[in-house]
Parts: C-alpha cells; structure tokens; sequence
C-alpha cells in the first residue's frame, strides 16, 4: 500500500488517502470443506481457538458469508436510512422503456415521440 498525507496548515489538520494497493489472493481452507471462502474460513480459526468469540463476532460485520451479500446490504442501508426504490408521481412520469427485470411492454416509438413533442418540457432520465 503506498499512501498520501497532506497537512493542511489553516485548519491544523491531515488529509490521508491511499494512492496505491495491491491485493494478492490466497487460498484457504475453511470450515465444512468450504475452502476460499473467508466466512468459513474464520469459523475454522474461531473453532481451533485462535479467534476469540469477540473477535469473531467482529469480522462478522465486514465478512457476510456465501449467499448474504444481500442480506448485509439491506441491513446496512437500512441502519443509514436509505431506502430502496422511488415514489413518483404517476401523473408527473411515465415509464416508456426498461430492460431486464424492469421490461414491459411500452407505448411503442411512434407514440413515445408524439408525446414528447407535445409535452411543453420534455424530461427524460435515464437509469
């Protein structure tokens, strides 16, 4: 890792950042034979001792475990107070197009294109 510390005298603080980081991987043999999986990896470390219960609990927060990602990111939103999604204005929008998962069938080009003729500000955003 190769950092930046620049002090900044008005203020009498640092700002740090770093610049450079090289991560290399290694494999590891986890609990269960579930081997490169960090998660089972630590509960292998917690059972033979060499992880306090504490500090297992404490990599519990940073290292979810196969399959939780998305439990872990929900709670985490959730704990900052974001929410998913958006309330809009049914009779402010209108979805014309999606794809994926948010596709369905829409007005169709040539009606997309009158209304946004007509439309005395047209808005258009793009997710």
């Amino acid at each position: 890792e190769k950092y930046k510390i620049v002090r900044i005298p008005d203020m009498n603080r640092f700002s740090a950042e770093i610049t450079d980081i090289e991560i290399d991987f290694n494999s590891c043999q986890g609990r269960y034979n579930r081997n490169n999986d960090l998660h089972a990896y630590v509960a292998k470390l917690a059972l033979k001792g060499k992880l306090s219960n504490d500090q297992r609990a404490g990599l519990d927060k940073y290292i979810v475990g196969n399959g939780r990602c998305g439990e872990a990111t929900s709670y985490e939103m959730n704990q900052k107070g974001y929410v998913p999604g958006f309330r809009h204005d049914d009779n402010a929008w209108f979805k014309v197009a999606g794809s994926n998962n948010l596709y369905q069938r829409t007005i169709g080009r040539e009606a997309f294109r009158a209304l946004l003729a007509e439309s005395p500000e047209p808005k258009i955003i793009w997710r």
